[in-house]
């Protein structure tokens, strides 16, 4: 799944969406050729199916039978030199 927030005042329009509304992406949609994916910076999630084990899910968010265990931005702020990484949102959820 992913979500577009440009600005401040919009993330909670995005936490709504990203929480309840955004289409949920297979792992083989993603890889399909032409991904769905936007090649543009974006919030995005990773809902399982099956938690690994020992991995806590205490407070997790669940989601038509999944459970939301990450949640990412990109491109992120490279800290080593302080600008955005080359990776788009598409580029990052297929890595």
């Amino acid at each position: 799944m992913y979500i577009r927030c440009t600005m401040p005042d919009q993330l909670h329009e995005a936490q709504e969406r990203l929480l309840s509304h955004a289409r949920l992406f297979t792992r083989k949609e993603i890889l399909t050729r032409p991904c769905p994916l936007p090649q543009s910076p974006g919030v995005y999630a990773w809902f399982f199916k099956a938690v690994p084990p020992g991995v806590p899910t205490d407070g997790c968010i669940a989601r038509e039978e999944l459970t939301l265990l990450y949640v990412g931005i990109s491109p992120k702020a490279d800290p080593k030199v302080g600008r955005p990484s080359r990776h788009t949102l598409r580029t990052r959820v297929q890595y």
